[in-house]
């Protein structure tokens, strides 16, 4: 029995992790998280900018530089020569767009840490650009775009947001439209870069074996030539439009797709792990109440998802579902009558089993990219670096009352928007539906 005690105790105790920070007087931040055990190092640059930083008539040039960047830089010129030099050494390269930044991610033996910073550094400061390169990397942006039109649960919520926010960044498409990438010129994507790819909006997360001062010296050699301005303001978020609002996108398949999504507020208000344990409450978890009432009670679909996504000044709390058309309105009518319970009474010991599960994805996380990236974005957003522990303590913290709050405040009609993509031709009866739940 004490030995028994002794290895859980040992089991679930936190390691000792520590991140250590950096700046440099051009406003590049470093965050290294230094790691026992593992041999692999994690390498992530985080660029402020993205769709949102995008006038309208250039919607996807963000985008399209996180693509062409890796087309060659100035010390690799081909795609091909980056892609051996990376993953010649067991390494692997990837990159990312999102509304409100860009990313660059390199994983793999912790030996070639310098190769991998070194590369990082050429992508964000000296890609070639070659115009030849430029027109074939179209082409693959133009296929890629495409995909999402076939893609009606992406469809389905690209829908959402421009539904909430018609006239703003937020609310198109990041990869943009046909049109908008027909139009964009290598200058439109030198200006991209000039503007958004600067030291004042980078931070540079690293996650490994390494000692945090060697990191240092490293970086300061990789990306001693990289100078930049500050950076440009972007557009405000307006207020959502007022809801209940529904749209309908007809499409012949087999199943249609719904979107039932929520304004919430800014990852700066407070009672950001509360919003997450009402996401979660809901879906994400085999014990989350759609799950249990659309699959487990009701068989009507295969499953159900939740997305939470929050930004400098606005936020989406989206429920995603796959349903046979004939099933549709029966679907709806079950989510919307969770929705109104939870706005009457959260019961406790729901609230202390999703409390539980999301502590215990944040031990499970636990890794080399799991480090980098869970500790760089936090520093780009928050301006600090959290910790696991900080997090699960955030979490047990968290109230009944304030997840009921939360719900009798979000979900409300004027709150509430449908998005639908499928054979489906009766938007007032979804849109009755949402007035009078």
């Amino acid at each position: 029995m004490v030995r028994q005690r002794l290895i859980g105790e040992r089991l679930t105790s936190p390691p000792a992790i520590r991140t250590v920070r950096f700046r440099w007087p051009s406003g590049l931040r470093l965050v290294v998280t230094p790691l026992r055990e593992t041999r692999a190092v994690a390498v992530r640059l985080y660029l402020t900018g993205g769709a949102r930083a995008e006038p309208e008539d250039l919607a996807g040039v963000a985008h399209f530089v996180e693509h062409a960047v890796f087309r060659g830089t100035a010390r690799w010129p081909t795609s091909r020569e980056l892609s051996v030099a990376i993953e010649g050494v067991g390494g692997a390269a990837d990159a990312f767009t999102d509304k409100d930044h860009s990313g660059f991610i390199i994983t793999g033996p912790v030996a070639h840490l310098d190769l991998f910073l070194q590369i990082m550094a050429d992508l964000v400061q000296a890609p070639r650009f070659d115009p030849a390169e430029i027109e074939r990397e179209r082409g693959v942006i133009l296929e890629e775009l495409r995909s999402y039109g076939d893609d009606a649960d992406d469809l389905a919520k690209t829908t959402l947001e421009n539904l909430l926010w018609p006239d703003h960044p937020l609310g198109r498409e990041i990869a943009g439209s046909p049109e908008t990438v027909q139009a964009i010129t290598r200058e439109h994507l030198l200006a991209y870069m000039r503007a958004w790819f600067v030291p004042a909006g980078a931070v540079l997360s690293v996650a490994g074996p390494v000692v945090p001062v060697e990191v240092r010296e490293r970086v300061t050699e990789a990306f001693r030539h990289w100078n930049g301005g500050a950076l440009p303001a972007w557009t405000p978020a307006p207020p959502p439009t007022p809801g209940p609002a529904v749209r309908v996108l007809y499409r012949h398949t087999e199943q249609a797709r719904l979107r039932l999504g929520f304004p919430v507020a800014s990852r700066h208000a407070p009672g950001r792990h509360a919003l997450e344990v009402l996401a979660t409450l809901l879906a994400g978890a085999a014990i989350s109440r759609l799950e249990r009432r659309l699959r487990e009670d009701l068989g009507l679909v295969y499953e159900v998802s939740a997305t939470l996504e929050q930004y400098d000044d606005a936020g989406l709390l989206s429920l995603a579902v796959g349903v046979a058309p004939g099933s549709l309105v029966a679907a709806v009518r079950a989510m919307l009558q969770e929705l109104a319970a939870l706005r009457e009474e959260v019961p406790a010991e729901e609230v202390r089993q999703i409390v539980e599960y999301l502590c215990g994805r944040w031990l499970c996380a636990e890794g080399t990219d799991f480090y980098a990236a869970f500790v760089g974005r936090d520093e780009q957003v928050f301006g600090r670096p959290s910790t696991v522990a900080q997090e699960i303590a955030a979490l047990r913290a968290v109230t009944v009352a304030e997840v009921r709050q939360l719900a009798a405040q979000t979900f409300r009609p004027e709150h509430t928007f449908l998005t639908v993509v499928g054979p489906w031709r009766r938007p007032a009866l979804l849109r009755q539906l949402l007035a009078q739940y």
